[in-house]
């Protein structure tokens, strides 16, 4: 899905924001790859290089950070319950 650049009004910094989307469960898991135009910067899998699960009846929330190194946190919640990114400054 199309993102977009959006300033943190609690932190000051630009980030980029992509909206919900449909992961469909596949047997082997998935991986997730990010480009940046036609180039390939990253491929994102749970955290252990283990392909992201999608579960029956959980949300899989992926919550990537480029801030600094590469931060990859896989969430599983009940169905409709997001998990949001909360950062709090120093």
């Amino acid at each position: 899905p199309a993102g977009l650049f959006a300033t943190n009004t609690q932190t000051g910094r630009e980030e980029f924001l992509v909206p919900t989307f449909n992961l469909l469960p596949e047997s082997g898991g998935i991986d997730i790859d990010i480009y940046h135009g036609d180039t390939l910067i990253e491929t994102v899998s749970s955290p252990g290089g283990k392909p992201i699960t999608v579960k029956e009846g959980l949300l899989t929330n992926v919550l990537i950070d480029f801030s600094a190194n590469l931060s990859v946190s896989v969430v599983m919640t009940p169905w409709g319950m997001e998990q949001l990114w909360k950062e709090y400054g120093s």
